[in-house]
Order: structure tokens, then sequence, then C-alpha cells
């Protein structure tokens, strides 16, 4: 088993880190002086641009749904793999070989920033990646900076902020479907980093 979750990160990660790329130019498209004909083409143009659009927006959303599913099986199992796993170095080295944990730790913060849309898969995402994280700065061999842990705490709060609705929305529309398994909120994640960071000044005192 340990050798098989570290291979099935290392195909996960990546395909993450990837999954949220956007186009680099955005917003409304501006267009010369056109005749009548050249308009009706144009707007027969956006309206085909806008089925593209939306094809891409639910495959986008497809495939961030397939990741969060696959994080959520990982990253159980992750956490009790850290927790026995007494030299973090070498259990990175085999998640995301050539990384240190420091650079191991900076990707699942990207994760957590560049997933932060009010969407239910990106939700899954940042939950599961902020566990992760929050896994690595509790391991006894963890050498993390006390930098990266305010740079997690700030990507955190600035994900709660915005997927907090979606997630209150979708604890009521489960509450209303029955009984609600305990689980961990983004809020409560945001405020274990802190305490963390807290004990991390203390102890440093």
């Amino acid at each position: 088993m340990e050798d098989v979750i570290p291979k099935v990160l290392r195909e996960i990660l990546p395909l993450v880190l990837k999954g949220n790329e956007t186009q680099a130019e955005n917003g409304s498209p501006s267009f010369p002086l056109l005749g009548p004909t050249d308009i009706e083409a144009q707007v027969r143009a956006l309206q085909d641009d806008g089925r593209t659009n939306n094809t891409s927006t639910c495959q986008q959303n497809d495939e961030k749904k397939l990741l969060a599913a696959l994080l959520s099986l990982t990253v159980a199992i992750f956490d009790k793999l850290i927790s026995q796993h007494p030299n973090l170095f070498e259990l990175v080295d085999k998640i995301s070989p050539g990384d240190s944990a420091t650079s191991f730790a900076n990707k699942l913060n990207g994760m957590v920033r560049e997933n932060s849309e009010p969407m239910a898969g990106c939700l899954s995402i940042v939950k599961n990646a902020s566990k992760m994280a929050i896994s690595m700065l509790n391991h006894n061999d963890s050498y993390l900076k006390e930098h990266f842990l305010m740079i997690f705490i700030q990507s955190l709060a600035d994900a709660c902020k915005s997927m907090s609705c979606l997630e209150s929305s979708m604890i009521l529309y489960s509450a209303n479907g029955g009984a609600v398994k305990p689980h961990k909120t983004l809020a409560s994640l945001l405020k274990e980093a802190q305490e963390l960071a807290g004990s991390k000044e203390q102890q440093e005192l």
C-alpha cells in the first residue's frame, strides 16, 4: 500500500495543478465597424462561441469533480501514511520526485489558491489539499518555514470568503436530505491552520 499511494498521488497532483488553467485574455470582445452582413455573421459567431463556452465550462466542471474524487480517495490514506513515516523528505520524494517538502507544500497551496471558485468540485479540491498541507505542517519532522504557513493561511482565508455561501448551501441541502456526517468545513480548516501558526510562535518564544 505504501508503494501504491505515492504512485497514485504522482498521477493526480500534476493533473490537479493543471486543471484550473484559464485563458490569458478575458472580457467582452470588441469589434470594428461592420456592415449589416458582417454584423449578422458576427452574431452567429457569438452564438456559436457561447455554445462552445458552455460546453467547455461543463467539461471543466466534470474534470474538477473527477480530480476532487481522486483526491478524496487519497487524502485519508495520505494522512495515515504521513503519520507513520518518520522522514518527511523521503515521503515527499516518493510522492513528488524532485520536490522538497517546501516546494510540495507550495504546490498544495497553489491548489487552494487556483481552485477557489464557488464550485462543488473546487470546494472538495481546496479542502483536501488543505488537509494534506496541514498534515505536513503537523508532522514531527516538518521544517516548513513560518513564511509558508502565513501564505497558506491567507490562501485558505481567501477561499473561505469566496466559497462560504456555497458550502453553507451544500450543508443545508445535505441536512434536508437526512443526517449529516460530521466533516471539517473550510472555516474549521482555517482555524486549525491559524492555531497551528499560534502554537509555532509559542514554541519559538
